[in-house]
């Protein structure tokens, strides 16, 4: 708290500012100590050798029986890139239910199904990209439906345009 605090005076000039602006630097010193210790407490939880608060949503997700302990947990973790493959699988459901993941070797996994668009299939891959580990080989068998974004359909009707100026009295 003094080190915000300190930071906070430093913008100033050398003058006396009175108890308002201490009492003032104080909240704002507790408030800045406060979310420090949030986010020390965040990035705990975030993996599982240090989590404290979440280990059953942690074995949950690392399908990991709570008789084996921690050190199960931990090895599970460092061993699949942080998650398994079913809580993978899970990931891309959510997002895409017609896409199929399935497991083809130690390390290695295809994709299949189809999406709709193409961007659809490049937010697959940026999904595939950000949580699978990086070791593992992935084989892409994906439909994409559509060529671009934007689906077009519906009926049309044409017929004789009139273009020019359109004299009165004629």
């Amino acid at each position: 708290m003094a080190i915000v605090k300190k930071a906070l005076y430093s913008l100033l000039p050398d003058i006396s500012f009175g108890a308002y602006l201490n009492a003032l630097f104080d909240a704002i010193a507790a408030s800045a100590e406060t979310l420090r210790e949030y986010l020390q407490e965040t990035i705990a939880e975030s993996n599982p050798s240090t989590a404290d608060e979440t280990l059953d949503e942690w074995r949950s997700a690392l399908e990991v029986d709570d008789a084996l302990g921690n050190d199960a947990l931990v090895g599970t973790y460092a061993s699949t890139g942080g998650q398994s493959y079913s809580y993978l699988h899970e990931q891309l459901q959510s997002e895409y239910p017609n896409i199929v993941l399935t497991v083809t070797g130690v390390f290695a996994y295809t994709i299949s199904g189809y999406v709709n668009t193409s961007s659809d299939f490049l937010r697959v891959q940026a999904l595939v990209d950000r949580l699978f580990p990086l070791y593992d080989v992935c084989t892409y068998n994906v439909t994409t439906l559509s060529g671009s974004s934007v689906a077009r359909c519906g009926l049309g009707i044409t017929g004789a345009a009139i273009t020019g100026n359109l004299e009165e009295d004629q």
